[in-house]
């Protein structure tokens, strides 16, 4: 869905900007429900209030279950089948390869605003607290976002000297 929407939003229709989306992308993670829906949300309230985010989010959401509903119904029946499985393995390949395009995107615009080397050891730090030490990742989210609100601050305050 991201590569989705960062053509389609951002992109094609000027709906928002890779920026906004950025940010509706860093907002929807940390809120309950699937991304997509909570990205589609914001981007309805900021495009045209209330009922925007109503009509956008029931705009994501009616086809999803239509075409789960139907899947579900042929589902076991079709499964078996070697030809759908090998579909399958490589639908799989092809969406890691978009989320890791959307992904290089996200974290070169993120880039921008945040120096290299601080970036990478959080990267690293997070990895290694969630891997090997079984940290929550709420806990790492949490760390991750005080880190860079200390970053922030900093940078604002040797700005306002020169």
């Amino acid at each position: 869905m991201l590569p989705l929407m960062e053509k389609e939003l951002a992109d094609k229709n000027k709906w928002t900007t890779r920026d906004q989306l950025l940010d509706y992308y860093a907002i929807a993670q940390i809120t309950p429900g699937i991304i997509a829906v909570n990205v589609a949300t914001f981007l309805g309230y900021n495009l045209a209030g209330i009922l925007g985010a109503v009509f956008a989010t029931f705009g994501v959401v009616t086809p999803s279950i239509i075409i789960i509903s139907a899947i579900a119904y042929f589902i076991d029946y079709y499964s078996q089948i070697e030809w759908v499985q090998s579909a399958l393995k490589g639908i799989n390949v092809a969406v890691c390869s978009l989320m890791s395009v959307t992904l290089y995107r996200f974290i070169r615009q993120g880039l921008k605003a945040c120096n290299v080397v601080v970036a990478l050891i959080l990267m690293i730090l997070s990895f290694v607290l969630i891997a090997f030490f079984n940290v929550p990742s709420s806990l790492v989210i949490i760390g991750g976002a005080l880190v860079g609100v200390i970053i922030y601050v900093i940078i604002t305050k040797r700005m306002m000297k020169k």
